[in-house]
């Protein structure tokens, strides 16, 4: 499957080609203030709510995601019964700071947002700099340990309603990160995770094709064209060309 970065011109994007590598962002730093979002359903009787979270507990503390280490089932479930009382599941103080952690707890994650489309005039227009930057083309092998992890965003009218109790907070964290808005349906976004923000180095071959927008300017363009020779990537190169007839780019291979 070919997934697309689109990339204005800078250092970040020249450092793309030397250094092999691509940049996982903060959530935080995202354009789009509902990203990442989610409504949290508290209710249930104490019964469900005691056995989903025993549940959430153990698988948590077998991936030493919390202080409780090495539960047994019956372990996280004594502790369920223990923790969660009448008082605690109507607390709309335990609620509120509930969802705050969610939220901490999401920001140090690193994400990579693609997409699988590379002629969107209003992608180039606001990621790759007025159209006068370039869109990289990539293939990823499945079992490739990062790059291969790639899921595509679902989009919706409304915050996606998880029920708190069943999640352990990383697995809560990781729902967010695939929900967006649908008006941003246009952008068809693929998103990859890291534990935390920064570089990650992609196999060369990975990169299979470099697309430049149809205002680059023809120095910046032969700048690209050098690095990428000095570089030594084997990979296609197209221009994008407005079509004659309709609002639509047509991407056309540079022989």
């Amino acid at each position: 499957m070919k997934l697309y970065k689109y990339c204005a011109n800078n250092k970040h994007t020249e450092n793309i080609f030397i250094n092999s590598e691509l940049y996982f962002a903060l959530p935080s730093l995202f354009n789009d203030p509902f990203d990442s979002k989610l409504k949290f359903s508290f209710e249930g009787s104490l019964n469900d709510i005691r056995k989903a979270y025993g549940r959430a507990l153990y698988s948590s503390s077998l991936h030493n995601n919390n202080r409780y280490r090495q539960l047994n089932s019956q372990e996280a479930d004594e502790i369920a019964e223990k923790w969660i009382t009448p008082k605690l599941i109507d607390n709309k103080d335990y609620q509120v700071k509930f969802t705050e952690r969610i939220q901490k707890l999401e920001n140090p994650q690193g994400v990579l947002c693609l997409s699988e489309v590379n002629n969107n005039i209003l992608m180039w227009s606001h990621y790759a700099e007025k159209h006068t930057g370039i869109c990289l083309e990539f293939s990823w092998p499945n079992d490739d340990p990062i790059f291969g992890k790639y899921q595509r965003v679902k989009y919706q009218t409304h915050y996606e309603s998880v029920w708190a109790w069943l999640y352990t907070y990383d697995e809560i964290a990781k729902k967010t990160m695939f929900i967006k808005s649908i008006d941003w349906v246009y952008e068809k976004e693929y998103r990859i995770l890291v534990k935390n923000e920064g570089c990650r180095m992609f196999p060369k071959e990975s990169l299979t094709g470099v697309i430049f927008g149809c205002q680059i300017p023809k120095k910046i363009k032969d700048f690209y064209i050098e690095i990428i020779k000095n570089n030594k990537y084997s990979l296609e190169l197209f221009d994008a060309i407005p079509d004659i007839s309709s609002y639509s780019l047509n991407v056309i291979r540079i022989k």
